[in-house]
């Protein structure tokens, strides 16, 4: 089982745009959707499409936003969560603006801070316990200890901040056995400037750092050896929206199966690198048979 404790995003995704609107203009967009977004919630969404037994642990009230998150859930055969949230005082849904233009895209984002800090160590880890891989909470670095303790893989992505930095991730990573950060996040927090060094510098930290480097695939460092692992093909990118997160349930379903690291770089890449064809995180609706066509290209 892979679980996840984590709060739901609904993307309003505007798309076709050429620029921003200035100040006081108004822009119309070629297209228009509304979309479960992505974080670590994403992670059990997607690995049910892919027959990985997985869970979902998340935060909704009675108010429209988690009606129409609930509505999405279904929209997506995705029946396996369980909602934490204690009271229904503040709305615990949070809802990102997605600017997609130029093949990448922009946020704004309101989110009140409704999290699993509502839980007890013990009720987080009693939601935990039994996992084979898990997705690590900074908040709960005891549960994490005990949960690693107990033999279940963690894994960890961390979003940009301006003051990312390793340091503050320590105690986290501690815990952490697959770390995941893009090209920029990996310089960010290592301060290098070649993301060679950085990769390098990341498995100082945890066993298996996995930086992903958009259309140029996945790198690595194992066994002293820096492990680079291209996308199977060009991908017709629509949206760029939750690729990050997509690309983690693909690794992660490589380790639920005990692939080792390169193939479980390139079902990364294959997971993530589809979810780009279409608009949103979830829409480009890879399977497992779809996948494992893709992967057979890199027997070539």
């Amino acid at each position: 089982m892979v679980t996840v404790i984590s709060k739901l995003f609904i993307d309003l995704i505007y798309s076709g745009l050429e620029r921003l609107p200035h100040p006081g203009e108004e822009i119309y967009s070629n297209s228009f959707d509304i979309n479960l977004g992505g974080g670590a919630a994403l992670i059990p969404i997607v690995l049910n499409r892919l027959n990985v037994p997985s869970k979902l642990g998340t935060f909704l009230a009675n108010d429209l936003p988690s009606k129409i998150a609930r509505e999405l859930l279904n929209s997506l055969n995705f029946k396996n969560f369980t909602n934490l949230y204690p009271n229904n005082d503040v709305s615990p849904v949070a809802i990102s603006t997605a600017i997609s233009m130029h093949g990448d895209r922009s946020f704004i984002s309101f989110a009140n801070e409704i999290n699993q800090k509502y839980l007890s160590d013990e009720e987080v880890y009693q939601f935990f316990t039994g996992c084979r891989i898990c997705f690590a909470l900074p908040d709960y670095p005891k549960v994490m200890h005990r949960l690693s303790k107990e033999g279940t893989l963690i894994i960890y992505d961390t979003g940009w901040s301006d003051d990312l930095n390793l340091e503050a991730l320590k105690p986290i990573l501690e815990y952490v056995d697959i770390f995941t950060p893009n090209d920029k996040e990996a310089l960010k927090l290592t301060g290098m400037t070649n993301i060679d060094q950085a990769v390098k510098t990341l498995a100082q930290y945890v066993k298996y750092p996995i930086v992903t480097l958009g259309k140029s695939g996945s790198i690595s460092y194992k066994n002293d050896q820096i492990l680079q692992v291209a996308i199977p093909c060009e991908f017709r990118t629509i949206d760029t929206t939750g690729a990050g997160d997509n690309f983690m349930a693909g690794v992660i379903y490589g380790f639920y199966h005990d692939w080792d690291l390169v193939k479980c770089m390139q079902m990364g890449n294959i997971i993530g690198g589809y979810s780009t064809t279409k608009l949103g995180c979830y829409k480009a609706a890879i399977n497992e048979e779809i996948a494992m066509d893709y992967l057979k290209m890199y027997d070539f």
